[in-house]
């Protein structure tokens, strides 16, 4: 899994509750760092991949320093590629990077000290290619919209929507606009912070292009390094880490930072972080043979995004019963789909990102024992860490609001490109009735989680023979289930909860075969009721045997292998409150507007007519989060275990050179199906056998919760009637429940590879290696470049978690209903072929080298010279392409029918980029792909093999001299250019894996950068 590693300072663990590191220390404060990957160490703890262990520069009994300097010549800097076939000129964008370190005795052969630091700013530019609706279209004129092809678009009257043989129809508007009267005031008032579009075109290609400066853009970062030898054998030593960080993000609505509307820019935001790190280390050599360590740590990360500017949501005209209920003042959140862009992992329109305050943070300590016995060196230790978050995320306090073209459709549905559109659906005050698209307005609490870690671990590296070494050992480890400081969090679902509302009976229903039922189910709060006071389903103890061998067959021919057990972390997400992604719900609480469909209730000057849900923590109980969405952890979560496995074979040859051929393997089960964003799976769906039902799915039917007190202010309890759909749910007193942190995902990873090295030697050296390798998982909610919007729920998967009811008929987990090992394929990132060359060579000119050896003059100018580089090529990842859910049984998204044409769009790699020069290239071929028809699964597969995103090609070269100034003195000067060849590397806009988005197959972002030319002076003594 993404962020699956682990991390130390100083043998200190820093990762935090994300699985990042908590900072990253100066390059002058770095005395050794060492990746550890297939080494089936013991040791290495709570980590599904490898770990990264950084030791600490120190100082010793003479003083020693370095300083360097760094930048990047404007001139030799290429624009954006897109900008750049818009014929936006190229920024100015400023970097200097500089920084030194010191040290040396403070107490001669006893007491030593090390200080670094180091200073960045710079000036970044970014690139946006969106869509804007044109002037026409904003006074309600939709004359003019077509779709890539020319085609017109219509657009359609929802208060004309009536059903017909079960299916809804409407009437388009005359002339396809919409009259001045019938724009809603508040759309009207928010359109006046909408940039106008580059040009007057409105046909799916994007008409809007900016790149965009983030000034002021620094890090500032500090580390001193103490130690002190007590004795000759006992040792202390410590340091302590300070990072202070301001990244601003990029508006593309004014230029610079500080235009007077950015609080309507959705990019707008101030991300401040300050972390800091305390570690303390003793080390002591108990005799010849023995040696004790003893660490401590301490971290913390804050991450908080901040706002740049304030704005009162009245003057936009809204409400006085929606503004006295918002919880801060901000300008709306604003999604129009196919008018949006992605900030912070969420898409929206207008509206600056929503601030945060977090503090990631942690303490522990280690120790470890060794000791040498004859051919054995035996090592054992253990390990505590307590690792926690303090938020208070507030969410859109101002609301959210989500326009699709459901209203604006010729039936309500979202696939046809020629029917509806969203931006209209806007104008008209009318945010989605679709389930997943509704809109909310949160209220926050304070929210703290935490868990505590332990493990140990015993180790014999055993030198057998001469020729023979084995590595055996044994790690045990625990992890308790995640905590809240108060308990303010649910810890799973009951399916058989009883609540004031299990005396509701749904009624018997003819049409779909259904008998009578009583409603059941409902949140297990934290503590209440005998529940637990954790999450998940933790093992008491995780055995982790681990095993190494190496033999010689002779001096120059080495076999390795291994194999052991790793535990990874939890892969723990962002706190939300738009999703209450840690189940918060009834602490944070999110109220739905209570939106109707077809034909609309609920308008955009006053989107809660209902009034607003505040919090009630757990008095609720089951009954909690009735008539909403809601979120919880799925009790049953597991702890990701990974299986790695390698072996190779070495061969050192003549000159210097060795190849290796090897294997490597990895099995991971009990991991997320949801992926690294935690995409979650809704249990809340309908068994697919309804789908014969049709259109009778949406056929209004009798409200048994009609007036019901517990349900006030939510569609189920203030509308006569419901939805067949809703009621045929397993439990129809909620809307969608989405369980997080479902661990039945399970992948496969085989490589081979090929690697042959080269010692510097004779002026020359390298490394090639090729890798050939298959990546199989189920992990329905992963994205990569292309597919960055993951599809989340497929397929009617309610019964992918284990302890949800099974489907009518299925054996649980074993029948492809429901069975989340029916998704098991290539995994959406996975790179079959990879290749990595990385040559250096060495002038051979100056002292010690083989011309101008003794003319100082030379060695000055043309001696000490070398040059490295180092090319990437690899295969694009494989694609998944969705379409807006169409079945009725309220999956978040679905799959197309593959049409049986080609998948991809002829042309060369440029060409099928949509740049300015060709704004309709797309880089999928619509023709390839057909909408499933509705109540019917498309049969495009999750990942697309055949159909793939760029391949990645890079090549990073460097130019360095060294300039020897006396026995301890050195100069250099290195000149690296970064994208040598100045090849685009790009990524797809918002949703352009979605059949039926106007920008569908479509790549017009750039990921990385163009060519970078920088330079850099360093000296040390």
């Amino acid at each position: 899994a993404r962020r699956g590693n682990g991390y130390t300072l100083d043998g200190v663990p820093i990762t935090d509750l994300r699985g990042r590191p908590s900072a990253n220390p100066t390059i002058e404060a770095l005395e050794d760092v060492k990746v550890q990957v297939h080494t089936y160490d013991a040791e290495m703890a709570r980590t599904g991949g490898g770990v990264f262990n950084t030791t600490l520069k120190t100082g010793s009994n003479d003083f020693h320093g370095s300083g360097f300097f760094q930048t990047r010549p404007i001139w030799a800097e290429k624009n954006n590629f897109f900008s750049q076939k818009a014929g936006i000129p190229k920024p100015n964008n400023p970097y200097y990077l500089f920084g030194g370190g010191f040290g040396g005795p403070i107490i001669k052969n006893r007491t030593f000290f090390w200080f670094a630091a180091e200073d960045y700013h710079d000036v970044q530019t970014r690139n946006l290619s969106v869509i804007f609706p044109t002037a026409a279209e904003r006074a309600g004129d939709f004359s003019a919209l077509t779709d890539v092809q020319g085609r017109p678009a219509v657009i359609y009257d929802p208060l004309t929507s009536r059903t017909v043989n079960g299916v809804v129809v409407r009437d388009p508007f005359l002339g396809n606009r919409i009259p001045a009267n019938r724009i809603n005031p508040v759309a009207a008032a928010m359109l006046k912070y909408m940039p106008m579009p580059d040009n007057n075109l409105d046909n799916g290609s994007t008409n809007y292009t900016r790149t965009a400066l983030i000034n002021n853009r620094f890090q500032q970062e500090y580390t001193v390094k103490l130690e002190h030898k007590i004795t000759d054998k006992v040792s202390v030593s410590g340091f302590y880490l300070y990072n202070r960080t301001d990244e601003p993000d990029a508006d593309y609505f004014e230029p610079g930072l500080n235009g007077p509307n950015r609080f309507a820019d959705p990019n707008d935001y101030l991300l401040k972080r300050r972390p800091q790190i305390i570690a303390i280390n003793s080390t002591s050599t108990l005799s010849s043979s023995s040696v004790l360590a003893l660490r401590f740590g301490w971290t913390r990360f804050p991450d908080n995004n901040t706002m740049t500017a304030t704005f009162d949501p009245a003057t936009l005209g809204f409400s006085p019963t929606f503004l006295n209920q918002v919880s801060f003042k901000k300008f709306p959140t604003v999604r129009i789909r196919g008018y949006d862009q992605s900030t912070l992992g969420t898409a929206h329109t207008l509206g600056a990102a929503d601030p945060t305050q977090i503090n990631y943070k942690s303490w522990g300590f280690n120790g470890s024992y060794s000791k040498f016995i004859g051919k054995h060196t035996f090592k054992m230790g253990a390990d505590f860490r307590k690792m926690g978050i303090d938020t208070y995320i507030p969410g859109p306090g101002s609301g959210s609001f989500d326009f699709d073209k459901d209203f604006t459709s010729a039936n309500g549905g979202t696939c046809d490109v020629l029917s509806g559109n969203s931006f209209a659906a806007f104008l008209l005050g009318f945010p989605s009735g679709l389930g997943s698209r509704q809109s909310t307005l949160p209220i926050s609490t304070a929210f703290n989680p935490f868990t505590d870690y332990y493990g140990a671990y015993w180790q014999d590296d055993w030198r057998i023979t001469r020729k023979f070494t084995l590595n055996y050992g044994l790690r045990v480890e625990h992890e308790d289930g995640l905590r809240e400081q108060n308990n303010n969090f649910t810890v799973g679902f009951d399916p058989k909860a009883n609540s004031s509302l299990s005396n509701v009976t749904i009624p018997a229903d003819p049409i779909a075969g259904t008998a009578a039922r009583h409603v059941g189910g409902g949140l297990m709060y934290a503590g209440v009721g005998g529940n637990k006071t954790y999450q998940g389903n933790p093992p008491a103890s995780k055995w982790s045997p681990r095993t190494g061998v190496a033999y010689s067959f002779n001096p120059r021919t080495v076999l390795r292998g291994g194999y052991g057990i790793f535990w990874a972390g939890l892969n723990y997400p962002i706190p939300s409150t738009s999703n209450n992604n840690y189940g918060q719900v009834g602490y944070t609480q999110n109220t739905v507007s209570p939106q109707t469909s077809p034909i609309p209730a609920v308008t955009l000057d006053n989107p809660f007519p209902n009034g607003v849900v505040r919090p009630s923590g757990n008095s609720k109980g089951a009954v909690s989060g009735a008539g909403t969405t809601i979120s919880y952890v799925d009790q049953n979560r597991k702890a990701p275990r990974v299986q790695q496995y390698s072996v190779d074979v070495q061969r050192e040859l003549p000159g210097g050179m060795a190849i290796k051929i090897g294997y490597v393997g990895a099995r991971s089960d009990r991991i997320g199906l949801g992926g690294s964003v935690d995409t979650p799976v809704n249990i809340n769906q309908i068994d697919p056998k309804y789908l014969s039902l049709g259109s009778a799915l949406a056929q209004p039917i009798t409200n048994p919760f009609f007036g019901r007190p517990e349900l006030a202010g939510t569609s189920l309890a203030t509308s006569a009637t419901l939805s067949r759909a809703q009621l045929l749910r397993p439990y129809p007193q909620f809307l969608d429940i989405n369980a997080r942190q479902v661990t039945e995902g399970l992948s496969r990873y085989n490589a081979a590879v090929v690697e042959w090295t080269k010692r510097l030697t004779h002026g020359w050296g390298g490394r090639f290696s090729y890798t050939y390798s298959v990546l199989k998982d189920n992990q329905v909610g992963e994205g990569n470049t292309y597919s960055d919007v993951a599809p989340g729920n497929p397929l009617n998967n309610y019964n992918y978690i284990a302890s949800m009811p099974r489907c009518a008929g299925a054996a649980q987990l074993t029948s492809a209903c429901y069975d989340p090992y029916a998704e098991y394929g290539y995994g959406i990132v996975d790179v079959p072929h990879r290749v990595i060359l990385a040559p250096i060579v060495e002038l051979p000119f100056g002292q010690n080298r083989k011309w101008a050896n003794g003319s100082k003059v030379a060695d000055w100018v043309i001696g000490g010279w070398s040059i490295s580089a180092i090319a990437n090529l690899q295969s694009g990842f494989p694609l998944n392409v969705q379409q807006t859910d169409n079945t009725g049984l309220f999956s978040n998204a679905q799959r197309p029918n593959l049409s049986g044409q080609s998948l991809t769009t002829p042309g060369n790699y440029e060409d099928r980029l949509a740049s300015a020069d060709h704004p309709k290239a797309t880089w999928i071929s619509a023709a390839g792909f057909a909408p499933a028809p509705p109540f019917t699964f498309g049969t495009a597969p999750r990942t697309i093999t055949a159909l793939r995103s760029p391949t990645q090609k890079n090549v990073d070269a460097s130019f360095m001299k060294t300039f020897r100034l006396g026995e301890s003195k050195t100069a250099l000067v290195k000149v690296e250019m970064l994208n040598l060849f100045n090849r685009v590397t790009v990524r797809a806009g918002l949703n352009a894996n979605t059949v039926g988005n106007t920008n569908f197959g479509q790549i017009n972002n750039q990921a990385g950068f163009m060519r970078i030319t920088q330079i850099m002076f360093r000296y040390s003594f």
